[in-house]
């Protein structure tokens, strides 16, 4: 299979993820492999999408202060952070992420297909806390790390993330497999988005 891949039907979405994958290329270019791009945390892979999002023409704030509607521990102080705030092509998004770097893990299609689906939940769930009138993405990003005699079952996250059926996905493997000082494998990541009905 393709080391890349990008599917969704919104022109918009496409646009960004593409750039998503650049974005990550030029990292791993700057860096000599030296320092992933998708072994650090959620935090960083947000960063990586925001400028993604700034390099295909939008705008795109991270980390920033949001009114929280419930489940607020203090009502009197209901404000919260949230994930990401992007504007593109003349729509405005709202976006809630989660991370997951899978080690010593499952590679099996039932696994990674339930993982997905959990994690999208809980994004969702965070979005659920905000009224905005803005679009608003559920985003997963799903990392693997594999061991020696392992890297043949790339495939099937490959595979799990092109039957994925909502808003948009993609993925980046590069033909390099990654790897940190510890001799882990950490060949690449997948980033799912689930778009919410208002």
């Amino acid at each position: 299979m393709n080391e890349t891949f990008v599917k969704s039907n919104n022109r918009i979405f496409k646009q960004i993820l593409q750039s998503w994958i650049n974005v990550n290329k030029a990292y791993l270019k700057a860096h000599e492999w030296g320092l992933l791009p998708w072994y650090h945390t959620e935090r960083t892979d947000v960063s990586l999408l925001a400028a993604a999002i700034w390099k295909a023409g939008g705008v795109a704030i991270e980390e920033y202060t949001i009114k929280k509607k419930k489940n607020v521990p203090d009502p009197k102080h209901p404000w919260g952070k949230g994930d990401l705030f992007f504007s593109f092509g003349g729509k405005k998004y709202y976006c809630e992420a989660k991370s997951m770097r899978y080690t010593r893990t499952s590679h099996t299609k039932e696994f990674i297909e339930k993982e997905c689906n959990i994690h999208l939940a809980m994004a969702s769930e965070d979005l659920e806390k905000v009224k905005v009138e803005w679009k608003r993405l559920a985003l997963f990003f799903q990392i693997p790390q594999f061991g020696e005699g392992e890297l043949n079952q790339v495939d099937v996250w490959k595979k799990v993330a092109r039957s994925y059926k909502k808003s948009a996905v993609a993925y980046y493997f590069p033909k390099k497999v990654a790897k940190t000082e510890d001799g882990k494998m950490w060949p690449g990541i997948i980033l799912y988005v689930d778009e919410l009905a208002k």
